[in-house]
């Protein structure tokens, strides 16, 4: 028996290390594709650690923040000081029933709303910030809004168009009958 384990074993690892190894290649993979769709996202994400520091973020953010990935492990303070103190205000307050609006933060001047959440397992490692571009909101909303405003403009010129051909038809009909 003390034989038979050892051997056992031995016959075991090599398909074990394949197994791991292509876990591993699998990991790597998943890993590629999560940041590269991460990196196409037109919403803004940052991962400011408790201290303030940029840990990471993706193109959309970037152009929101006005700043370049080089800017990663820069203090979020010296980007966006409101921002900043925005965060470090939730960090503060998270753990108590907060009303949903406590969960962001507009910033008018640069056309974003920050909404935050923690990160991580362990209980300081960060705060997940997502920058929505309230510019592109916007616009949406007027494109809606253009869009509806030409679907009731149709409506009232198809609702007035009816009874002026009747009118036409109906004169035509006169002109032509000199009994009428």
């Amino acid at each position: 028996a003390i034989g038979f384990l050892p051997s056992s074993l031995s016959q075991r690892l090599p398909s074990s290390q394949l197994i791991a190894s292509q876990q591993q290649i699998n990991l790597r993979n998943l890993t590629e594709v999560n940041a590269y769709i991460i990196q196409q996202l037109d919403t803004g994400a940052i991962v400011v650690d408790s201290e303030g520091q940029l840990l990471t973020g993706n193109s959309a953010a970037w152009k929101l923040l006005g700043a370049s990935p080089a800017d990663t492990k820069t203090l979020l303070r010296e980007l966006a000081p409101r921002l900043d103190k925005n965060v470090k205000r939730w960090l503060r307050f998270r753990h108590a029933n907060l009303d949903p609006a406590e969960n962001s933060f507009t910033d008018s001047e640069r056309g974003y709303e920050a909404r935050f959440s923690t990160f991580g397992s362990e209980e300081d490692y960060g705060v997940l910030v997502t920058l929505e571009d309230t510019r592109q909101l916007r616009e949406r909303a007027q494109q809606m809004k253009l869009a509806s405003l030409g679907q009731l403009v149709a409506a009232v010129a198809h609702e007035i168009r009816n009874p002026l051909n009747a009118i036409q038809q109906s004169a035509q009909l006169l002109e032509e009958s000199d009994e009428l």
